[in-house]
């Protein structure tokens, strides 16, 4: 399966349950990319 078809991630974070996972989640995928993209 292409990469680009995935999603994993756990449900919980330390200090947040599921909705606030879910609230922050876009910024942190966003983050990772940014970082991926600068370390290449």
């Amino acid at each position: 399966m292409p990469v680009g078809r995935l999603s994993i991630s756990g449900y919980w974070r330390r200090g947040m349950d599921d909705e606030g996972w879910r609230s922050t989640k876009a910024d942190w995928n966003h983050q990772v990319e940014a970082e991926e993209t600068t370390a290449a």
